[in-house]
């Protein structure tokens, strides 16, 4: 099998079940679940670090490349992100720290402002709100087309 069919037959196994995908990856060393993510779609990976336990991805961010670590990031949801950030090393922080958007990092301050153990630590400050006069069918037809566009959504308030 070439390297090719190699990567896409994994990243139809990640489509399929990110989540025990990532099961697997964690029964693996660090450098070489790294290893296996940075030859991954940016995409492909990002599901995989959004499943896998906290200091277990901390841990392959801190042994990746600046380029993985840039396109990760770009992906990843501020609460995700902030949890991931606070199990690294100061050294590997201020490493990461250019590839965090202004307003990403303004997110993420925020949410290092609530103490440590806390929900406002982990709740997502993201919401999908609807007008009062949107019908139910067309608001589930909204959210199904944002979660297959992998969109967290998770709190729906009415006006």
């Amino acid at each position: 099998m070439s390297s090719d069919s190699y990567k896409r037959f994994i990243e139809k196994i990640i489509d399929h079940d990110a989540i025990s995908a990532s099961n697997v990856i964690e029964d693996i060393e660090i450098i070489e679940a790294a290893d296996l993510l940075e030859r991954l779609s940016p995409d492909s990976a990002v599901r995989i670090l959004r499943n896998l336990q906290i200091s277990f991805a901390a841990s392959i961010i801190e042994s990746t490349s600046d380029e993985f670590v840039s396109n990760a990031f770009s992906r990843l949801e501020p609460q995700l992100l902030t949890s991931f950030l606070m199990h690294v090393s100061k050294e590997s922080r201020e490493r990461m720290r250019p590839y965090i958007s202004e307003a990403v990092e303004k997110q993420i301050q925020e949410l290092l402002e609530y103490p440590e153990g806390s929900v406002g630590r982990v709740v997502s400050t993201d919401f999908l709100s609807f007008d009062k006069r949107v019908s139910a069918k067309d608001a589930i037809r909204k959210i199904r087309s944002l979660s297959k566009k992998n969109a967290c959504v998770l709190c729906i308030c009415s006006r």
